[in-house]
């Protein structure tokens, strides 16, 4: 369900079980649970088997989340040209 617009802010677990490779899709996925209604403690876990499509998208999934974060760490730092040119 996801990214596909169903809220679900009493949800308190949540399984990935496919992957699209857009970072922007996967944070959306997880913004539908994560809510500021959401009261309780979330657990979420990626249901994958090794050696397929799915392990391969989530790993450039976490690689993408990897370069955004510092690239939000260099535009508060001011030190975003030395992460684009290294």
């Amino acid at each position: 369900v996801g990214a596909m617009g169903l809220n679900m802010d009493s949800a308190r677990l949540s399984a990935f079980y496919s992957f699209d490779f857009s970072l922007e899709m996967w944070i959306q996925s997880v913004g539908r649970i994560a809510r500021l209604t959401q009261t309780r403690p979330m657990t979420y876990f990626p249901l994958i088997l090794t050696g397929t499509l799915d392990s391969f998208i989530y790993r450039a999934l976490q690689g993408k989340e990897e370069i955004e974060q510092m690239i939000k760490q260099a535009l508060a730092t001011g030190t975003l040209e030395s992460v684009l040119y290294t």
